[in-house]
């Protein structure tokens, strides 16, 4: 192998298959061939029920994942809207709706208006064993006057929850709330309301009713993004052996040129086809290169972390969730990899790979696996060969 290293590489030692499928985000993921359909199913929504609690410390998290037949899920530092929907009737002189934060009546067509949050799974126990049963809220820097319903008769309110919260980029109209986002790959954007159709809900005189007296809203939330979880196997060379690839290793992972400022509508009283919608600035200027992580959203520190299997197809850093292009869009993921064998020689791609599912368009919400085969690196190497003269058979005459 030493003999190797004094020698030209074949640079580009390693193929990119795209296996990718969706699943929920509880599941391992599936492996499909590139271009093979596959039968994808939503995932069933996160769940938040609404409660009052203590306040526990914050921490951090990126993608926030689901656990249990309830699809509880942790996640600290969540935005809560209860937002007035309508006059209930029971004041005919009630002023009409409006989220205005500098209207007097605006402070209670938004009871909770950003309001913080942190979701914990509170479990139970099932014959010894400890099963996730719900999501609990617990509530920081709660107004007392808006831990409950003293009045809250006179309209009907939505709830909304957003993850993560943000304070500056929060835009706050007297018909709209909207906030914008910077992401690098490891931020999970997720969103979710409650609204129901029957009458007085949700108001305090809704709550007062005996058959509604223990009812909690519950806000479904989603994915707002989509994941790419990158993996790698060893490839065989041309006698079946996988020795040259087990060299090797995955140095950086690169996706190149996405977007990084979106905008996310929590709610719209005008529209509400807009609710939950999350838009990104896909012009150039506004496109950058982004790395992939590994755990903790710490970077590559060498290839020596992600090193080939024989026989494993390895998670090489964690999941990176991008935006959704929008419909009719021409825009391509494309990726760059670095490869590098055990001498520190780097094998970069002649230039970046198009990524595509095998349905031709991703998904909110779905996540999808980028197989990589790597293979062993081969020398380029020649040999030279010349055609001996040929005699002609017969002599060029000449007279002086």
């Amino acid at each position: 192998m030493r003999e190797m290293k004094r020698n030209i590489f074949y640079c580009m030692a390693f193929g990119i298959s795209v296996m990718l499928t969706g699943c929920s985000q509880s599941e391992d993921f599936a492996e499909y061939s590139a271009g093979t359909d596959s039968e994808i199913t939503e995932d069933t929504p996160m769940q938040i029920n609404l409660a009052i609690g203590v306040t526990p410390s914050v921490v951090a998290k990126s993608s926030v994942e689901s656990e249990g037949s309830n699809n509880c899920f942790a996640a600290d530092g969540i935005g809560l809207f209860m937002l007035a929907k309508s006059k209930t009737g029971v004041n005919a002189n009630a002023q009409d709706v409006t989220w205005d934060p500098a209207d007097t009546y605006g402070t209670y067509g938004a009871w909770w208006d950003n309001l913080e949050a942190n979701a914990t799974i509170e479990y139970e126990d099932v014959e010894g064993t400890q099963v996730p049963k719900q999501t609990v809220l617990t509530y920081t820097n709660v107004d007392k006057y808006k831990d409950y319903y003293p009045t809250g008769n006179w309209y009907t309110y939505d709830f909304y929850a957003y993850y993560p919260r943000v304070t500056s980029g929060l835009t706050q109209t007297a018909t709209l709330r909207s906030v914008d986002f910077e992401i690098n790959g490891t931020q999970d954007i997720i969103w979710g309301k409650a609204s129901s159709t029957e009458e007085y809900a949700y108001s305090a005189k809704y709550f007062r009713m005996q058959e509604h007296a223990e009812e909690v809203p519950n806000i479904a939330m989603n994915h707002k993004l989509f994941r790419l979880q990158f993996a790698s196997k060893a490839g065989a060379d041309a006698f079946g052996s996988k020795a040259g690839a087990l060299t090797m290793g995955i140095k950086s992972i690169t996706m190149y040129q996405i977007p990084t400022k979106g905008t996310l509508v929590i709610a719209d009283s005008e529209d509400a086809a807009n609710e939950g919608v999350l838009t990104f600035d896909w012009q150039s200027s506004a496109l950058s290169d982004v790395e992939v992580k590994d755990a903790g959203d710490a970077p590559f520190t060498g290839f020596d972390d992600h090193r080939v299997d024989e026989n494993e197809t390895l998670d090489v850093g964690q999941g990176i969730m991008l935006a959704v292009p929008e419909d009719g869009s021409e825009y391509i993921y494309k990726v760059n990899v670095v490869l590098q064998d055990e001498f520190g020689t780097e094998y970069p791609a002649e230039h970046p790979i198009e990524l595509r599912p095998a349905t031709g368009k991703f998904e909110a919400g779905k996540s999808y696996r980028v197989v990589m085969t790597i293979n062993g690196p081969k020398i380029i190497d020649v040999t030279l060969s010349l055609t001996p003269w040929d005699t002609a058979t017969e002599d060029i005459p000449l007279e002086f």
